[in-house]
């Protein structure tokens, strides 16, 4: 299935991010109810760039939320997709968009980190694939785990030029 993503730009674009999230919160985690997700987002999205994720009619199909950390460090907060849309080339476009963009847009940026919930044993073997694990720590409703890499490997590992 051919999916776009780009960088939410307008209020228009935050509010469909929004919508989605409220909706399919619970693919987030089972404990995010509508409050927490409320707080999450006024708490996080002043600092963050979302990624939407489009189906080739213009659904949002899922996001990804990161933030630039100082001085060198590009955080991968969180990743949704539709469960019935999830595959390993939407996870592979959506991460060579996001690797070329930090690329692009943030010079300075040397490595990149991914938070994955304990419970996630999927999201944790992925991670593991391309990063190592640098990080355990108490998240709001569980353990998480913290995996970084380096920018260029990344780049190399996915065939950016």
């Amino acid at each position: 299935m051919p999916v776009r993503y780009s960088i939410c730009q307008t209020d228009a674009d935050l509010a469909r991010y929004a919508s989605f999230f409220i909706k399919n919160r619970t693919e987030f985690s089972k404990d995010y109810t509508l409050p927490v997700v409320l707080m999450h987002m006024l708490e996080t999205l002043a600092d963050a760039k979302i990624i939407l994720i489009e189906d080739i009619d213009g659904q949002v199909i899922g996001w990804g939320k990161f933030e630039y950390r100082a001085p060198d460090t590009i955080f991968v907060d969180s990743v949704i997709i539709d469960k019935r849309l999830r595959s390993s080339r939407v996870f592979l476009d959506g991460f060579r968009y996001l690797v070329r963009y930090v690329h692009e847009q943030y010079p300075q940026v040397n490595q990149l980190s991914f938070r994955a919930l304990s419970s996630q044993s999927y999201v944790n073997r992925l991670y593991s694939k391309f990063a190592i694990k640098t990080e355990e720590r108490e998240g709001v409703f569980e353990l998480e785990s913290v995996y970084t890499a380096p920018l260029p490997n990344l780049l190399s590992y996915l065939g950016v030029k």
